[in-house]
């Protein structure tokens, strides 16, 4: 095998390149120009290796920080043509941005962005330096251009599992404000890394929550640099219970992703619908649900009279089974429980009770329970109420809105004469008491839609009330009768 005189200068020049810089990968083809014709080239294998050779390039350096990079290209940046040998399989693109990432020579100025002016498929003498780039080639769409754009953010730190962690648990650090240069403003509630190359400020290469975010940069900032944003992605669960903190109605509690991250719980309700109560008010319906639209009173008369619940439905309408639990029943003045004021009259325990299941109550509440020895006393006649508490020792922890509906308030009347009906009192009563004591008035029209509701002070206020209407059909209900006006 013949090798000729400028070859064999030119293998030596390669293996002292090869010994200083320890660049066991540069590879290049001699074949073409070490061997006199005819003779019989080194035997190496490339069929793993891509060929390398020195091809010369005309590149402008843009500078190592991306951003910086992209507005030189797009503003057409005329910095200084500088002349490299690459040790490359193919020539680099003209007009295209690579990083180049020199691994012969830490000269800075290789570590960074150049743009192509010219390449060859060959080496030429008047060049900067020779050496083997890893060439990363940098996609730029100048539309999107890069500009100041003001954000307040709250530093996170530089762990990302402390981030994480400062992220979920609503961390109030203090808010920075900062110009960055950007394409795009960042995401409002989003955490980014920011890893500034412009300034060696630790506080930059740290995990950022953004607050607010501005299409424009602002002057009461705290520093204005260049990023590369890497958004971190964080999925909330503070109660770990694989429901993330956005989608989960009880962040702080746990629960299945079926009840919307929230515990099952029961809820029992007094189910009007299926509740019947008689008294001796003739008029009343007996159906609860009905009675509670009626604005009528149940009416008990005497001490042997009674309210009558022929049965009052309780259901548990949660998605959980409920404790035992205890009902009550309270004798007041108004529709206002004050346990410590108002007398208790009946305490019935209920069983627990799988969700939409119910139980029903049977019981009646007499004269006698409310006044004892003063049942048969007329000074106690008047308007009440039967309060009804359901799970009144909270034995069943029923949530938020399961606690607001366990009371009913169901207006009477108390007449201390054991043969009065509604009927009766409508002439004799009713008439005393509405002429003494504030009540309200009820106004509907013939099909039902209520026109106002009004507290008068006596019978001559309700009088009045009627007579300011204007002109129709009107049913007109104060609690103690109902009657037609026309106007």
């Amino acid at each position: 095998m013949k090798i000729t005189k400028h070859c064999f200068i030119i293998i030596i020049i390669h293996m002292l390149i090869s010994i200083i810089s320890n660049a066991k990968d540069i590879e290049a083809d001699f074949s073409e120009f070490c061997f006199l014709k005819g003779t019989t080239p080194i035997e190496k294998s490339v069929t793993d290796k891509k060929v390398l050779s020195l091809k010369h390039h005309r590149m402008v350096y843009l500078g190592n920080d991306e951003k910086i990079a992209r507005k030189r290209f797009c503003t057409d940046y005329s910095g200084e043509v500088r002349r490299h040998n690459l040790y490359l399989d193919t020539k680099l693109q003209v007009g295209k941005v690579y990083y180049l990432n020199s691994s012969i020579e830490r000269d800075q100025t290789r570590y960074g962005y150049f743009l192509v002016k010219r390449a060859y498929d060959t080496p030429h003498n008047d060049t900067d330096g020779a050496y083997s780039p890893n060439p990363l080639l940098l996609n730029i769409d100048c539309s999107q251009v890069f500009t100041l754009k003001h954000h307040r953010m709250v530093n996170l730190g530089t762990s990302e599992t402390i981030a994480k962690q400062r992220k979920c648990n609503g961390y109030s650090g203090t808010v920075g404000r900062h110009n960055l240069y950007l394409g795009n403003k960042l995401q409002v509630g989003k955490v980014y890394y920011l890893n500034s190359s412009i300034e060696n400020d630790e506080t930059r290469y740290s995990y950022f929550l953004v607050k607010r975010a501005y299409d424009t940069p602002h002057y009461d900032t705290d520093g204005a640099y260049s990023v590369n944003p890497r958004l971190l992605e964080i999925k909330c669960d503070r109660d770990g219970d694989g429901v993330e903190d956005n989608q989960d109605n009880c962040p702080d509690v746990a629960g299945p992703a079926s009840n919307n991250g929230c515990p099952k719980t029961p809820n029992l309700v007094i189910d009007l619908n299926d509740s019947k109560v008689f008294s001796q008010c003739q008029s009343c319906s007996p159906f609860l649900d009905t009675f509670m639209n009626s604005g009528k009173r149940h009416l008990i008369a005497g001490g042997v009279g009674n309210i009558n619940f022929n049965r009052l439905e309780i259901r548990n309408i949660g998605n959980s089974i409920s404790n035992g639990a205890k009902v009550d029943f309270y004798f007041s003045r108004n529709n206002t429980l004050e346990k410590n004021n108002d007398k208790r009259v009946k305490n019935i325990s209920i069983p627990s009770r799988n969700p939409n299941s119910s139980y029903g109550i049977q019981t009646s509440i007499t004269g006698w329970d409310l006044w004892g020895s003063g049942a048969s006393s007329s000074a106690n006649n008047g308007n009440y109420y039967i309060l009804v508490d359901i799970d009144a020792t909270n034995t069943n922890s029923e949530g938020s809105n399961g606690e607001s509906d366990n009371f009913l308030a169901i207006p009477i009347t108390y007449n201390s004469s054991a043969t009065a009906s509604s009927r009766l009192l409508r002439n004799s009563f009713f008439k005393v008491d509405l002429a003494n004591k504030p009540y309200e008035v009820s106004v509907f029209t013939i099909f039902g839609a209520q026109v106002t509701k009004k507290t008068v002070a006596n019978k001559e206020g309700e009088n009045t009330l009627a007579k300011n209407l204007p002109k129709g059909f009107y049913i007109i209900k104060n609690g103690t009768e109902t009657y037609k006006v026309v106007k």
